[in-house]
């Protein structure tokens, strides 16, 4: 299945600044902007009320720290005046309406759960200690901002518990008012076809691929190391999101080694259909054993599944193996000592199952249809140059060598409803429920009194 973040690449972000406001006013992206709190604040901003709901203050520093923020997630420049103007606007509304609807929630009795606060918090300084590079710059910039980091969490908890709240009275007043007719979705993608990015070109590739291996010894103590971890981790010496941060390889173990949802498919293409049937049949809340794959040992933790198996929230510390140049010089030997023989007429499919080390080598190394996009540069080079049935010379790729054999391509087009069916549903639900909230938030404002203060 083609997911909507993937074909619909542009749709929101090209329709340009005016697409800010509405992420900003959904609310059902919870704690999106927590990060920028600390990141982004300035010095030289003095402080100021800039809106007020009933008797609470909206702070012009809550507001440039979102602003900057949205500006970086929209790659628009800080120069850009008439767009920072546009999205400040944006932001400051959306402000009005987080307290709008936390307000709202207190008085229907609904609550944030203090699990999830408490997730949020850590959550949020962890991005900002990743954000700025590292823990000595987190403590550097807490400084220059007279805080301490239990300030800091105090503040982000505050943060975190409006937008539970006001995401879970969203839920729980629009959730079921959402309903699409038979047709309905048919109906958008045939009246908004035009509108729709192609599918990319696809290239169904082969591959031979050879892992650049580390000698036995420092294999073996990499094992010996990711093993003690574990063992740490069960005995509760350390959390799992404290190992990671502390010994993950993956930039991603600044933030705990969460890889968040994983779908069944996501890991196989990547890590081999092994790799991923142990990590969806992982019990919730245990550590794995090592596992190797060509980027080191893993040790993987499910902290949550879906009930029909379909999904995992998963998280992960890469124990990385680092090897000499003269192991990288012996495997391209193989890679390059292999290549006249492909050229010659061998079969591709055979010597595949003989010399590749890529999960995929059982099935003649198939790798199946890849779009262009989701290539490394070197391979994007290396497709688009080979005529069908033509095989590349071999490519170089951190940690390993392969070759590829191109057997068909399928040029760029529009997609077929069948193929974007279930993703484009959730995209008309979306929209359905952006225009129910509008409405709904619009028929709250006159309920409460809202200030808006001028800039200057």
């Amino acid at each position: 299945m083609v997911h909507m973040n993937h074909y619909s690449r542009g749709v929101g972000r090209g329709r340009g600044v005016a697409a800010a406001g509405k992420r900003l006013r959904a609310l059902l992206l919870a704690l999106v902007c927590l990060a920028g709190l600390l990141a982004g604040a300035r010095g030289e901003v003095v402080d100021r009320v800039i809106a007020t709901v009933d008797d609470e203050a909206i702070l012009l520093s809550d507001v440039e720290a979102r602003v900057l923020a949205e500006l970086a997630s929209l790659q628009v420049a800080e120069s850009d005046t008439a767009a920072v103007r546009e999205v400040r606007e944006q932001v400051r509304e959306g402000l009005i309406e987080q307290r709008l609807l936390a307000k709202e929630a207190q008085t229907r009795a609904i609550e944030a759960p203090e699990a999830e606060v408490t997730q949020a918090v850590d959550d949020a300084i962890a991005r900002n200690k990743e954000q700025l590079g590292s823990e000595a710059a987190f403590r550097e910039q807490l400084d220059r901002e007279g805080l301490t980091e239990e300030e800091l969490r105090t503040r982000f908890a505050t943060e975190a518990r409006r937008e539970i709240l006001a995401a879970r009275l969203v839920q729980s007043e629009l959730r079921d008012k959402v309903t699409i007719a038979p047709g309905e979705v048919r109906q958008y993608y045939d009246e908004h076809l035009a509108e729709l990015p192609q599918r990319e070109t696809l290239y169904k590739l082969q591959r031979i691929v050879w892992i650049v291996q580390p000698d036995s010894l420092t294999l073996a103590r990499t094992r010996q190391l990711a093993e003690n971890v574990a063992g740490q981790i069960r005995a509760g010496s350390i959390s799992f999101a404290d190992a990671a941060r502390r010994y993950s390889d993956d930039p991603n173990g600044k933030t705990g080694g969460d890889l968040l949802q994983i779908r069944r498919g996501d890991l196989a293409g990547k890590l081999g259909d092994a790799f991923e049937e142990r990590a969806f049949a992982l019990e919730p809340n245990t550590v794995s054993e090592p596992l190797l794959t060509a980027y080191g040992f893993h040790l993987l933790w499910v902290s949550e599944r879906d009930p029909q198996g379909q999904w995992i929230h998963l998280s992960h510390i890469l124990f990385g193996v680092p090897t000499l140049k003269a192991d990288g010089e012996r495997v391209r030997a193989e890679a390059e000592a292999l290549l006249p023989r492909l050229r010659a007429g061998e079969s591709f499919d055979e010597l595949a199952r003989r010399y590749s080390q890529g999960p995929e080598a059982a099935e003649g190394g198939l790798l199946g249809w890849v779009p262009l996009g989701a290539m490394d540069p070197a391979l994007q080079t290396a497709v688009q140059a080979l005529a069908l049935g033509g095989i590349s010379d071999v490519i170089e790729l951190p940690g390993a060598f392969l070759i590829l054999r191109l057997q068909e391509r399928e040029e760029a087009r529009p997609y077929r409803f069948e193929e974007i069916e279930q993703d484009l549903e959730q995209w008309v639900r979306s929209r359905k429920m952006e225009a129910l909230y509008t409405e709904w938030v619009a028929g709250l404002k006159p309920l409460h009194h809202i200030e808006r203060r001028p800039w200057e």
